[in-house]
């Protein structure tokens, strides 16, 4: 339910981001700015989350139309990364 967009100018706010994508009936939930971990300075990759597990897909293929620029955007990476429960783990072995 997370998609990214990349190559956003800094200047276009988050609210339009969010007129826009409402605009053309996507549900969204909060857009949010990235920032730099140095320095704490805003990027031009911006996250969108959505309330519809459908509307990331269709923001994919569609990509986001605001101030007559055209930006494509991304599916969020999965976390494959499994987790270990380390009380069973020890338990086990012991």
């Amino acid at each position: 339910m997370i998609a990214f967009v990349k190559g956003i100018d800094p200047e276009i706010p988050e609210n339009r981001i969010t007129e826009a994508l409402n605009k053309v009936g996507l549900d969204v939930i909060n857009v949010t700015r990235l920032n730099r971990k140095d320095d704490n300075t805003p990027t031009s990759t911006i996250k969108v989350t959505f309330k519809d597990a459908n509307n990331p897909n269709t923001f994919i293929h569609t990509g986001l139309q605001a101030d007559s620029m055209h930006f494509n955007a991304e599916a969020a990476p999965q976390n494959k990364k499994s987790v270990y429960n380390i009380t069973f783990v020890f338990n086990t072995i012991m």
